[in-house]
């Protein structure tokens, strides 16, 4: 990380992204356009706002900030900026002693932001339980082809990891075939013994 300071410009990845963007607009692109730039240069085109990829985390702060400068504004750029001003991962990224400075600029910088976009949200990424909650409502065969990936990847790991005990290696298939069995009992078998139809 090419840093000298704690603020939003204070590396060389923000101050890179602010001087594309400007030189984006000056060949005439649009602020839409000079934004897909800047992601497809920083190799951030094919990432999900989601990603948690803490080395872009410059290169998201450095986007919003050149927005912010320039009147423009993009909800997603932004969610994902506000959603690296709370993320404790970013802290982490700085030395201790930084760490009081840099949560200040990232605090001053997310009231700026919040501000100048009232409506937006930080693009948090899905906890563990709402993932879960995603998986129970994928129709009963998508839950099953994603638990016998599950299993086969660990039944693979397992042995390879523990080649002389083939039993341990079996408990993954064990466990997708109780499932399989309980999702279509579940599925096809209506409580009384009559088959589901439809």
């Amino acid at each position: 990380m090419g840093s000298w300071g704690t603020e939003i410009f204070d590396n060389d990845d923000a101050l890179d992204v602010r001087g594309d963007f400007e030189e984006h607009l000056a060949e005439g692109a649009t602020p839409e356009e000079a934004t897909a730039r800047i992601r497809r240069d920083f190799g951030l085109a094919d990432r999900s706002l989601h990603s948690r990829g803490a080395e872009d985390n410059d290169v998201w702060l450095g986007l919003a900030a050149v927005h912010h400068e320039r009147g423009h504004s993009s909800p997603a750029v932004v969610a994902r900026a506000l959603a690296i001003v709370e993320s404790r991962e970013e802290l982490e990224r700085w030395f201790e002693e930084d760490r009081p400075a840099r949560a200040a600029a990232l605090a001053e910088f997310g009231r700026v932001l919040q501000g100048a976009n009232p409506g937006v949200r930080p693009q948090r990424t899905p906890s563990f339980r709402a993932s879960i909650e995603h998986l129970r409502r994928m129709p009963w065969w998508a839950r099953l082809l994603v638990a016998t990936l599950i299993s086969v990847g660990l039944f693979l790991v397992l042995r390879a990891w523990v080649p002389s005990v083939f039993a341990v290696a079996m408990w993954p298939l064990f466990a997708w075939a109780a499932y399989t069995g309980r999702t279509i009992r579940h599925r096809f078998i209506l409580p009384g013994g009559s088959t589901h139809k439809g």
